[in-house]
């Protein structure tokens, strides 16, 4: 009786650590991420600056973004996000003895930062991706281009100005720590406003269509 009661203990201690060999658990989902992408920035963005007495009317190019997010759930994410780009414009000097009169070409860095909230982007397939950010957009580190003269033009510390976006698009999870996607987004900046008889809206609208992968940690 003694014998078979220590056969019957035996097996129920080694019985679960037989079937976890059999059956390993699951690879666990990273909780941390990082998302990096390349895209065009564009959009209808001209402001009017008292401040430096001149004009910017920007044209498309490159941008790069990123972020470092933490899952809350399976579905939402937060963290904080970056854009560059270093942008063509049009820069004009509203006085007669600034330095571009009647107009020049410039290029600037127009660079974001700011918090993030994501929904989707969990899991295996395909998901729909919604993305909120607020932060701050400066514009920096004008220059006229060689064919109008060269050199630094104002504001030469920069300007920034508060920024809201919003982004949608669509995501394939290849495991759970590696995403490729693609992402529509438009933020909407409020400049100071311009009391020049040419000044625009306070609001500028920035576009731009990026891809990207987005890797767990």
């Amino acid at each position: 009786m003694k014998l078979s009661t220590l056969l019957f203990l035996s097996v129920v201690v080694t019985a679960p650590h037989t079937l976890t060999a059999q059956f390993p658990a699951a690879p666990r989902e990273p909780v941390w991420f990082t998302t990096l992408g390349v895209g065009l920035q564009f959009g209808g963005v001209y402001i009017v600056d008292d401040a430096t007495q001149s004009t910017w009317d920007f044209d498309a190019g490159i941008a790069w973004a990123g972020t470092v997010e933490r899952n809350v759930s399976r579905d939402i994410a937060v963290g904080l996000a970056w854009q560059y780009a270093r942008l063509p414009l049009a820069y004009r000097s509203l006085s007669q003895t600034g330095p571009c009169t009647p107009g020049c070409g410039a290029d600037a860095t127009v660079a974001y930062a700011g918090v993030l909230g994501r929904y989707g982007g969990g899991g295996l397939g395909f998901q729909r991706i919604l993305e909120l950010s607020v932060g701050a957009m400066r514009y920096g580190s004008f220059e006229a281009t060689p064919g109008s003269g060269g050199g630094r033009l104002a504001p030469e510390s920069g300007n920034i100005d508060f920024a809201v976006g919003v982004g949608g698009g669509f995501g394939y999870g290849i495991s759970q720590d590696w995403q490729v996607m693609i992402v529509q987004g438009a933020m909407n900046t409020i400049h100071e406003r311009s009391q020049s008889p040419s000044g625009a809206g306070r609001i500028t609208q920035h576009y731009s269509t990026r891809v990207g992968v987005r890797i767990g940690w």
